[in-house]
């Protein structure tokens, strides 16, 4: 029962994201792609971590050329359905 309540509860998050959590999470779609490299120290893409939305995959940073706190951020599984089914979840609102 606890599983299903906290699906719920992060369903219910998803569904009303900002503008700023749609902006970080349209790419994985757009791109089809389940791996995005975001920056690790961006309060967006800790809050959406935070959230159970995305989650970090590696310590390692993705191209410490780029930037030391570039990491790779795979999209959970049950958020990766739920944009597929309803793309409109992703788009700005008015």
């Amino acid at each position: 029962v606890r599983g299903r309540l906290e699906l719920k509860r992060k369903k219910i998050y998803l569904a009303g994201l900002t503008l700023p959590e749609k902006r970080t999470l349209l790419p994985y779609y757009e791109q089809g792609t389940k791996t995005l490299y975001l920056d690790c120290t961006d309060g967006i893409v800790k809050g959406l971590e935070r959230q159970g939305i995305i989650f970090q995959v590696s310590e390692i940073s993705a191209n410490k050329f780029v930037s030391e706190t570039t990491f790779a951020f795979n999209i959970e599984q049950w958020a990766w359905r739920e944009i597929h089914r309803d793309p409109s979840i992703l788009k700005a609102k008015h």
